[in-house]
């Protein structure tokens, strides 16, 4: 029920319990799933301003509000017990962190990614824009994500954060993986096999020229691996 203590929020909507850190993350991507979607209805009728940004922020407190304490509770606990994992994913969000304050090295970033984040930050959705430039055509919902981020010391440089962010959850997965396989007490499903096996991949994108760039490439990658990842 939506008041049982202990239940993530993933729960409440699918009444399913997170049992692991596994499920924590895999309610990282159904909230950005949620937001995109959301932003897609949004942007019918307003830009991707601060008032969004403002509720998508309220509606994330509250959600942590009727969580309660036990959570927090947990992730301590397990912190503990995983003090080897995460200090090696710390490693990895100062690694990323560093390539991800690089400028963007696609080329068509310049020709109508950056510009098409602007128009969402600026604009509702404007009918007839690929009319004025074909490639402002391309309005993929990745873009209204970047201009989610357009804010405070990131405006006109969400790039910075975008795919970073969407690496570093895939890497975290990969990671809880990794401290299954390599610890007899814990089962190592074909799941987490299936994350640790991509991990060279996601090296791969973390190094390649799309981490830096506003292309919606790695999001899709991202969310491919994760899919298949569930489904197995």
């Amino acid at each position: 029920s939506p008041g049982s203590p202990g239940r993530h929020p993933r729960s409440r909507l699918f009444h399913a319990p997170a049992k692991g850190p596994e499920d924590h993350l895999v309610s990282f991507w159904l909230g950005w799933a949620l937001l995109v979607c959301g932003l897609q209805v949004w942007h019918l009728f307003l830009p991707v301003d601060d008032r969004v940004r403002m509720l998508t922020a309220g509606l994330g407190a509250l959600g942590l509000l009727l969580d309660g304490p036990t959570p927090w509770r947990r992730w301590l606990h397990g912190a503990w017990r995983n003090l080897p994992l995460l200090a090696v994913g710390g490693l990895a969000a100062w690694w990323l962190s560093n390539l991800s304050m690089g400028g963007p090295r696609f080329g068509d970033s310049g020709l109508y990614h950056i510009p098409l984040v602007r128009w969402n930050v600026e604009y509702p959705a404007v009918p007839g824009l690929g009319n004025l430039f074909p490639s402002f055509g391309q309005a993929h919902s990745h873009y209204l994500y970047l201009a989610w981020l357009d804010v405070g010391s990131f405006a006109g440089r969400s790039y910075h954060l975008a795919n970073g962010i969407l690496l570093l959850a895939l890497a975290g997965r990969a990671l809880i993986g990794i401290g299954r396989l390599v610890r007899k007490n814990d089962a190592c499903r074909m799941t987490d096999l299936f994350y640790v096996l991509f991990l060279p991949a996601v090296v791969e994108w973390g190094l390649g020229i799309f981490l830096t760039s506003p292309s919606p490439d790695l999001a899709i990658f991202a969310l491919g691996v994760i899919l298949s990842g569930e489904l197995i």
